[in-house]
């Protein structure tokens, strides 16, 4: 089913039959987008805020989970027309990337801002999204040649934490953030465990595994998620 995300723990998979198709360009399924809430910890759903640069993209998604979905349109200046703790959620998807290219003098001071004022809006006990990296399915013939050329996603776990947030789990994300049918707690032994299902399934090969060993995981995985609580 390829709507259904698969999800690791630190030992196993809960569904390994979902890995045997790697290579599936259908279009995004409606409502794929959030499969990442499947791993979220929110004590309440009630409302959720999306930041991007130009239009909503999550917002038929976030729709099927919230009461309110609401969307403000970043600018030159990112501080946030919003009270403090006006929202369950705050959604960042794709946005840092385009953050850093809309600040190059000043990438990181822009991003700790926003972060900041993120932590600000959120709800004690909220949940921010931030999804970096391959936002759409655009996959070379070989995933290979990411180590040549490919971009590696953004990791903003230690910023997350500077901004004040109490916890924050990563995932590693494959094939993208709009179908995050694959998401791995991004340490090395989650990992290791998802390659040794893959190989009981028939789809794990030596280079995969020499990957993750080597600490080059954007290979296999393009999209990285961060859930930072309060």
């Amino acid at each position: 089913m390829p709507n259904t995300p698969t999800f690791m723990v630190e030992n196993a998979a809960l569904d390994p039959a979902s890995f045997r198709d790697e290579t599936d360009c259908s279009p995004t399924t409606p409502g794929a987008g959030s499969n990442w809430l499947w791993l979220a910890e929110l004590s309440r759903w009630n409302k959720t805020l999306e930041l991007d640069f130009k239009e909503s993209r999550l917002a038929v998604d976030l729709q099927r989970h919230f009461a309110e979905v609401c969307f403000h349109a970043l600018d030159a200046g990112v501080e946030l027309p919003f009270a403090s703790a006006a929202f369950d959620c705050v959604t960042l998807n794709g946005v840092l990337e385009q953050l850093v290219a809309a600040r190059p003098g000043e990438p990181a001071a822009a991003v700790r801002r926003l972060l900041a004022e993120c932590y600000r809006v959120i709800r004690p006990g909220g949940c921010l999204y931030v999804g970096t990296g391959a936002v759409q399915f655009d996959r070379p013939r070989s995933r290979w040649r990411m180590l040549v050329g490919g971009r590696r996603p953004i990791i903003a776990d230690r910023l997350l934490r500077l901004a004040g947030f109490r916890s924050v789990h990563s995932y590693c994300v494959d094939p993208c953030l709009d179908r995050p049918y694959a998401m791995v707690p991004a340490t090395r032994r989650s990992l290791l465990a998802r390659e040794r299902t893959l190989a009981a399934c028939g789809g794990w090969t030596f280079r995969r595994m020499m990957a993750v060993r080597l600490g080059l995981p954007h290979v296999l995985y393009p999209a990285r998620i961060g859930l930072a609580y309060t």
